[in-house]
């Protein structure tokens, strides 16, 4: 699943976050096929050998970034920058890059890296958000919403998000342990744990 912004929707953004732009990278698809001209050839013992069926591993398509200003770090700013991609690595940042031909192009005036939400409930199941009898070692990791609606995390990556502690309890006097996720737009929520403990 590729995620796109329309045109209408991009010339609107005042801040393009790098992290988000990695992952929409990371989450292009690719068809890949190995042809065989004969079938596999049996090993000894009569096996057949896998590896020839085994896919080409997935390219991730190549992104260069366009940006008024690049903030690099807080107090380090470019201007006229830009920030090439290439199969999910940053490869070049400066004023002067190269991309590859057919490298899709994204502009906007601010380019930064992705922002850490410390306080969320995001894919937390509704009943343990609001829990009161917590204790210490009540866990988020525990309470993860594995059906949770994808369009949510869309929406907190569409303006900037890309990393989240989210918290159970939060009515609670004690919220028990909360959990570091990353948002990712092709990963399932189990898959998508940084820490399963992460307290502030």
């Amino acid at each position: 699943m590729q995620q796109t912004v329309p045109p209408a929707r991009l010339s609107r953004m005042r801040l393009i976050p790098l992290a988000t732009a990695l992952g929409v990278g990371l989450c292009v698809s690719s068809l890949s096929a190995s042809a065989h001209a004969d079938d596999p050839k049996p090993q000894q013992g009569g096996e057949a050998t896998t590896e020839a069926l085994k896919p080409a591993p997935k390219k991730a398509e190549a992104i260069v970034l366009r940006a008024d200003k690049l903030f690099v770090r807080p107090g380090q700013i470019i201007e006229g920058a830009s920030v090439l991609i290439e199969n999910g690595v940053i490869t070049q940042i400066g004023k002067l890059v190269t991309p590859p031909a057919g490298t899709r192009e994204i502009k906007g005036a601010v380019v930064c890296a992705g922002f850490i939400d410390p306080w969320s409930v995001w894919g937390v199941e509704s009943d343990a958000i609001g829990e009161q009898r917590n204790s210490p070692s009540a866990a988020a990791s525990d309470s993860l919403d594995g059906y949770i609606d994808p369009r949510l995390r869309k929406d907190l990556l569409r303006a900037g998000i890309t990393t989240v502690r989210t918290q159970i309890g939060i009515l609670a006097r004690v919220s028990g342990t909360g959990a570091a996720l990353r948002l990712h737009p092709d990963l399932t929520l189990d898959k998508t744990k940084l820490a399963d403990e992460c307290c502030l």
